[in-house]
């Protein structure tokens, strides 16, 4: 569930009161997941510390922290650091992916969102959708559980996540406003890729064949 700005700056403002440090953790939304480079960016928030990793690497393991001067001015040599830190393979793959997140890379994010949930939002036993960018949770009519969504889509090849009582989508932030449309449209085509909602529909009741992919 997405934060309601309201509460994220009466938090930002209660750190600043007590001087305390507001550390921001976007290891999973940064990095574009929800359409600019950081989640926090939709709040207008400038934490103290942000912590990264996942979408970062491009698929190689890393993690990295960004912190202000005030809080960099705390960090003395050997205050922070790990055996395979700074590893010049995996911060090359890290360099590459920063590179690719300008303005045209977040744009299309962006659209791609909006072309998901609106096809999402006209599904039949979908009841509400939640989350920012392509970082989608779905919320099914009452009698539909996502455990038993998920559990399906496994079943059949298809991996996906749920949070509590809501399916959670994470596509890839390379999606084409093509391969969005072919998971509304082409469902029902062997090796189409398709979205968690219209699997339970067709999936579950063993309506259509297709290749185990990742969504």
């Amino acid at each position: 569930m997405a934060l309601e700005p309201e509460y994220v700056q009466a938090v930002r403002a209660l750190c600043d009161e007590k001087d305390l440090v507001l550390i921001v953790d976007e290891v999973q939304t940064g990095v574009g997941r929800t359409g600019t480079f950081l989640c926090c960016e939709h709040y207008n928030l400038q934490p103290d510390v942000v912590t990264l990793a996942k979408g970062l690497g491009g698929g190689l393991p890393i993690g990295a922290v960004l912190m202000n001067e005030k809080v960099a001015a705390g960090m003395g040599p050997s205050s922070h650091g790990s055996t395979f830190g700074g590893n010049p393979v995996v911060c090359a793959g890290a360099n590459v992916v920063v590179d690719r997140m300008d303005a045209s890379f977040l744009a299309n994010v962006n659209e791609r969102a909006v072309q998901l949930r609106t096809g999402l939002e006209k599904l039949p036993r979908v009841r509400s959708l939640s989350g920012i960018g392509l970082m989608v949770g779905i919320e099914f009519l009452e009698g539909i559980k996502a455990a038993d969504v998920l559990a399906a889509c496994r079943e059949k090849g298809l991996l996906v996540l749920t949070a509590k009582t809501r399916l959670r989508l994470l596509p890839p932030l390379t999606l084409t406003a093509h391969n969005v449309e072919k998971r509304f449209f082409y469902a029902s085509c062997r090796n189409s890729i398709f979205v968690c909602a219209i699997l339970y529909c067709q999936i579950v009741f063993n309506s259509c064949q297709f290749d185990p992919i990742s969504f």
